[in-house]
């Protein structure tokens, strides 16, 4: 199979076009160096492409993870919920308690 090369040149793309030549790459069965080629994009380009751009391929996070707590079982000995300075907190207390612990 033979790749069709094109000559590397000055353009400057825009953050959606990169973004699509990152997908295009990804789902070719080309390797990185065949597809930039073909392109006619540097190598270090579309690396630093893909560390600037490639997140933006996944899924946007927000920047916080979703928690889910489950109720510890009710049992006879008492389970500890936090300890703070050597202090140990059984049970719930405010946050502005463990506060004025410190």
């Amino acid at each position: 199979m033979e790749l069709e090369v094109a000559k590397p040149s000055v353009v400057q793309r825009s953050k959606e076009e990169i973004i699509l030549l990152l997908e295009d790459c990804r789902k070719s069965k080309l390797s990185v160096k065949e597809f930039v080629k073909t392109k006619g994009i540097h190598e270090a380009t579309y690396y630093n492409w893909r560390n600037k751009y490639g997140n933006k391929l996944r899924k946007e996070r927000s920047g916080f993870a979703t928690l889910k707590i489950n109720p510890s079982p009710a049992t006879k000995t008492a389970t500890l919920f936090a300890e703070v300075g050597g202090i140990k907190i059984y049970h719930y207390v405010p946050a502005s308690y463990l506060k004025d612990l410190t």
